[in-house]
């Protein structure tokens, strides 16, 4: 995962620019990952219709020791605005909430992972 992360900033990044310009390519490397973290996320959360702020907080506070907890559960259910969800995931907010449930560990597992 790594690897292909390393392959993607270079292709992107360090071929539009000087490798002298660069402060420190560990920082550079390091911001871009955190963008296309965020790039991840803000797509999650315009998916779901949730608080991205409340995500952002609980995505910091996961830890892959315990995958099946997700902090902030009960504030991330209750931002929920299934108006607002790009892609609606049921029938209803109930339904489209269950699955969001259900979905999270696993986004945010794989999200660890990544980056």
């Amino acid at each position: 995962m790594e690897a292909m992360l390393l392959k993607e900033f270079i292709e992107q990044q360090l071929t539009s620019k000087d490798l002298f310009e660069s402060i420190s390519l560990d920082e550079d490397y390091e911001q871009w990952k955190k963008s296309k973290e965020y790039e991840e996320m803000f797509k999650f959360f315009d998916e779901w219709g949730i608080d991205i702020e409340i995500l952002i907080k609980s995505l910091e506070n996961y830890s892959l020791s315990e995958p099946e907890i997700v902090p902030y559960i009960e504030e991330i259910s209750n931002s929920l605005n299934y108006e607002n969800a790009k892609i609606k995931k049921g029938n209803s907010y109930l339904e489209h909430n269950i699955k969001l449930t259900n979905e999270l560990s696993k986004w945010m597992r794989k999200i660890k992972n990544k980056y």
